[in-house]
């Protein structure tokens, strides 16, 4: 009791229902939720020390929204004077739910950004790993064609040399091996220029393609013939099979000629010895299949995909006889897929490999 009470013992003390109504006290609370940002309904109650009931807005179930609501309390006018001390009581249902989906949107989103984050982050290590191995392929690319090319070059260099010398001027016999040295590695030169060129074909988006319609087993048996001379030296030989009824397909008989001739050198060069290739054709709905079958050290399933990857060899272990640059099967895929045909390899090790090709025919039907 404070001093003035004690001096001046009459009872004026005033209630706050006295100077509020129930309308002011709600209008009061809305704004003090509104500034802190607070949304969520809420009921309150204002009673006295004694535990009388002076203002409150529940109606219905009063337990029900006592036991589901966070109770704030507090006791106001505790050093008033003329006002009795009253306990103001704040109820808020389910606030937890309201708080965790008031930020709930913050949560998915900072989910989100570490996703991307990680993401991102895998994403660089892969190209990291990718451009580490295509600078290895690369690399060993340029060994590979620099030793490719200097063998030849020097090849021909000792041949002009011994040719050049006075003591062998009169031997036509040595002279005639020497020109035929030069000869072969002019070829030899010649074939690595152009896998080279055909790596800058397949290299471009969409070269342009000569169409015309020409006749798929002539085209094949000219590649044949190209070819032959390179079997008989390893005492190989090609045999044909040839079931298409509808030979002809609208193509560029050039890049076919390729094609074929690429398959058959693919054959020759990965033989052990005596290779053996049997090409045979059939007929498909709207096209014609060629199958190239030999008898060479085969590819192991794990390859089956990688070897139309540009630069990509075979392991061969610490093998390095067989020449090449990986360039042929990836020239060859680009201008099946140009065409709208498809190729795959079935092939076991030791067991050999066949090489289908499918490619849309004419529609001209040539008996």
């Amino acid at each position: 009791m404070s001093l003035i009470q004690i001096c001046f013992p009459i009872n004026l003390t005033l209630g706050i229902e006295q100077l509020l109504t129930n309308d002011e006290i709600l209008k009061i609370i809305n704004n003090v939720l509104t500034e802190n940002k607070i949304t969520s309904s809420f009921h309150y109650s204002i009673t006295e020390e004694t535990g009388v009931l002076l203002f409150t807005n529940m109606k219905g179930e009063i337990n029900s929204i006592l036991k589901n609501s966070s109770i704030y309390e507090v006791n106001v006018l505790t050093e008033e004077t003329f006002m009795r001390p009253v306990k103001f009581s704040l109820y808020i249902p389910n606030i937890k739910s309201n708080i965790i989906s008031s930020i709930l949107h913050i949560f998915i989103l900072s989910i989100l950004l570490i996703i991307i984050v990680i993401g991102s982050f895998i994403y660089i290590i892969k190209i990291i790993k990718t451009q580490k191995k295509n600078s290895q392929i690369k690399t060993d690319f340029i060994n590979n064609m620099t030793h490719e090319l200097k063998t030849p070059i020097a090849t021909i260099g000792l041949a002009c040399e011994a040719l050049n010398d006075t003591n062998l001027s009169s031997d036509k016999i040595d002279k005639n091996k020497f020109l035929k040295t030069i000869s072969n590695e002019n070829e030899r030169l010649g074939k690595l220029v152009e896998n080279v060129l055909q790596n800058a074909v397949s290299e471009k988006d969409k070269p342009e393609l000569k169409l015309e319609i020409f006749n798929l087993e002539n085209v094949i048996e000219k590649a044949i013939k190209n070819i032959q001379i390179s079997f008989q030296q390893k005492q190989g030989f090609i045999n044909t099979d040839f079931l298409a009824v509808n030979k002809l397909v609208e193509a560029d008989k050039l890049h076919i000629t390729n094609v074929i001739y690429n398959l058959l050198d693919n054959s020759l060069k990965y033989s052990n010895e005596n290779p053996q290739v049997l090409i045979s054709t059939k007929d498909i709905i709207g096209g014609i299949v060629i199958k190239i079958k030999d008898n060479g050290i085969g590819i192991a399933k794990e390859n089956h995909n990688r070897i139309f990857e540009k630069l990509y060899r075979v392991p061969t272990g610490d093998l390095h006889n067989i020449k090449g640059f990986g360039l042929g099967l990836s020239y060859v895929k680009s201008i099946i897929d140009l065409h709208g045909g498809t190729i795959k390899v079935e092939s076991k090790i030791d067991n050999g490999s066949t090489f289908i090709v499918s490619l849309k025919s004419s529609k001209i039907i040539k008996s």
